[in-house]
């Protein structure tokens, strides 16, 4: 079964990661970042061509300096980077934000993917997961689609400014639902997707066993700590 992108969309995959100051310095940038570029390409045969690395936009030649780059860094010293391809709008982000606040003790990492205009094979979404949880042990990710004109992070439509840029509303509840994010090892997921990965905590929510039980979605087990829901309408 194939999700499609069509009509300028994007297929979207959020995965979230809770971490203290510790686990968040010992994160494996590197490694997520390898997975995370082996699909990316294999969807739309490109590497990325702009970078962004802890918030510094800086002009690399090709991927093979930026990874350069990040080979000198060490973990605690990869914040945020941003990876995009510019003549698809494809791109990779991974954000480890209590890196850059003095005042939290824990937090999430998350890393989203965004892959226009293709047509992604649900086997392979897994086949990800997988392999991108042996490398981080994520708590928590899914799947949707989103239009051209959107804000990834806060997962609403853009519009167009007066200035004729765009621009996304962005709420306080908005945040809200965002800050709760750190509590996704312990039950809190964000919404219901048509696929969505969770960990035994979620499975406790009234609202995730009454899909199961009303056959809306069908659950399987990913590995010994994740599960996959999707939805049966999809696959």
């Amino acid at each position: 079964m194939f999700f499609s992108a069509t009509n300028h969309h994007y297929s979207v995959l959020k995965f979230f990661k809770y971490v203290d100051r510790q686990s968040a310095e010992q994160f494996k940038s590197k490694q997520c970042l390898k997975n995370c570029l082996n699909f990316f390409h294999k969807r739309i045969n490109e590497y990325p061509n702009s970078f962004n690395l802890n918030f510094e936009i800086k002009k690399y030649k090709s991927l093979d300096k930026f990874n350069e780059e990040i080979k000198k860094l060490k973990n605690e010293d990869l914040v945020f980077m941003s990876l995009w391809e510019k003549s698809t709008k494809s791109f990779i982000s991974i954000n480890n934000g209590i890196l850059y606040s003095d005042n939290r003790e824990d937090y999430y990492i998350d890393i989203i993917l965004g892959i226009k205009d293709v047509k992604l094979n649900a086997d392979d979404i897994q086949i990800f997961a997988k392999n991108l949880f042996e490398s981080i042990e994520f708590d928590y990710g899914y799947f949707l689609k989103a239009p051209k004109n959107y804000d990834f992070l806060y997962e609403r439509r853009m519009r167009k400014t007066f200035f004729g840029g765009l621009s996304a509303k962005v709420t306080r509840r908005d945040i809200s639902i965002n800050e709760q994010l750190i509590d996704v090892y312990k039950g809190y997921y964000r919404n219901i997707y048509p696929l969505n990965f969770l960990n035994s905590s979620h499975l406790e929510s009234e609202e995730i066993q009454l899909c199961i039980r009303n056959d809306q979605y069908v659950l399987k087990k990913l590995n010994d700590k994740i599960y996959t829901l999707y939805s049966s309408n999809v696959f």
